[in-house]
């Protein structure tokens, strides 16, 4: 019996391959490309953690190959992609998110004890899976919407609870049903879109399942940095976007030279990170202001519209140009993926800074000031490590069909 409880359970443990190619570019107009030390890099930690996780599937985290279950994602290939509502009927897609790595956790009930302990889990580790480029995002079904809101503003969640309507999504993704525990399984996405593990079966972890994914989101950090455009002392061009709250007028995105320093930060109207951070923007603005660094707000979601963008400038006093991106031209040309995410250009127009704005989206929780401290090392001419650290939020909602009315002008550097 225990042979085939061991039996069992090793054929319900399998590990997903890695596809060879490495990360997505996010734009073909961004001046940023991946390095090829960061791709040999990402390449030798890709094979390095892969001897671990081995360790891992032998001991009973993950699973192994391909598995008998219908329609499973098999190893190596493109996971699904989805367009599905969070608690806020706002639409989630996974190819939004190409370029990070993203943790798909199915469950098969809202009200179950057992998600309650996994939300609470993943809740309590998301400052490390920000840490890691990695985006959590919980699937469940669609006939409890309101269970959904209700878990997710009772332990107030810092990702995205989605209804799947018909479980349709669970079944392209093979994750069985109609046994007790077996609706609940994580797949892990790698920057390409690729499904890279899966964790499920009698090894699941509820209550320990943030720790247990972090064990694999390691491996995935030298991916989403490869993943990247690496453009942090490149040259960018000019853009010439409207004014969210100024209708009918253009303005330049780096004006006419006489700051200092311009610091473009990528924001949302509805994005809960991005809305975290809408005091301390409002606040490094003002401090910045006087010493020549010149704020411009970017709204790139094709999802928010002019009146919005400009409602909630007003509503959080932003004092800096609030422009609109409607086509995401100037977002891809930049590479930016989520709000909030800060650039940050000297008088050359070179890209000097590239990322987060510090490392948690709880203010009370921030230990470090990536944006600050550049922007003070550029001020001062004090040298600065880390130019390029990895944003976290919500990725930018990319418009699938272009508007043929957007006014949108772009300068080529010189």
């Amino acid at each position: 019996m225990a042979k085939a409880r061991k039996k069992a359970k090793s054929s319900e443990l399998r590990s997903l391959g890695q596809r060879p190619e490495g990360g997505a570019d996010r734009g073909a107009k961004s001046p940023r490309r991946p390095s090829v030390a960061a791709a040999v890099v990402a390449v030798g930690m890709t094979a390095i953690v892969a001897l671990g996780v081995q360790q891992l599937v032998r001991g009973g985290a993950l699973g192994g190959n391909r598995s008998a279950v219908p329609n499973l994602v098999s190893p190596g290939m493109a996971a699904p992609d989805f367009a599905l509502p969070d608690q806020a009927g706002r639409a989630f897609r996974l190819s939004d998110y190409r370029g990070r790595a993203v943790f798909l956790a199915f469950v098969p009930d809202w009200n179950d004890p057992d998600t309650v302990a996994e939300a609470r889990s993943l809740a309590a580790t998301v400052s490390q899976f920000d840490a890691a480029g990695a985006k959590v995002m919980m699937v469940g079904p669609d006939g409890a919407g309101e269970a959904a809101k209700a878990l997710h503003d009772r332990e107030r969640l810092p990702f995205p609870l989605l209804t799947d309507a018909g479980g349709r999504l669970a079944r392209q993704y093979g994750v069985p049903a109609g046994e007790p525990g077996r609706g609940r399984m994580t797949f892990v996405i790698d920057p390409a879109g690729t499904a890279k593990f899966r964790v499920g079966g009698t090894t699941f972890d509820a209550a320990g399942h943030g720790p247990q994914l972090l064990k694999v989101s390691k491996c995935c950090i030298d991916e989403v940095m490869a993943a990247r455009a690496h453009g942090v002392g490149n040259r960018v061009g000019d853009y010439s976007l409207p004014r969210a709250d100024r209708a009918g007028v253009m303005e330049r995105l780096l004006a006419e030279d006489a700051q200092k320093l311009t610091l473009v930060l990528f924001l949302s109207v509805k994005c809960p990170c991005s809305n975290a951070y809408n005091e301390r923007v409002r606040a490094l603005a003002g401090e910045y202001r006087a010493k020549g660094v010149r704020v411009v707000g970017v709204y790139a979601n094709q999802d928010e519209t002019a009146a919005e963008i400009a409602g909630h400038a007003r509503e959080n006093r932003f004092e800096f140009p609030v422009l609109r991106d409607e086509r995401g031209l100037c977002a891809d040309h930049l590479g930016a993926q989520v709000t909030p995410e800060a650039f940050l250009i000297d008088r050359q127009h070179v890209l000097r800074y590239a990322g987060r704005i510090d490392d948690s989206r709880e203010a009370g929780e921030v230990k470090t000031r990536s944006l600050r401290d550049a922007i003070h090392a550029l001020l001062t001419g004090v040298p600065f490590s880390k130019a390029d650290t990895p944003a976290f939020g919500c990725a930018i909602v990319r418009s699938e069909l272009p508007s043929a009315t957007t006014q949108t002008k772009w300068t080529a550097p010189q």
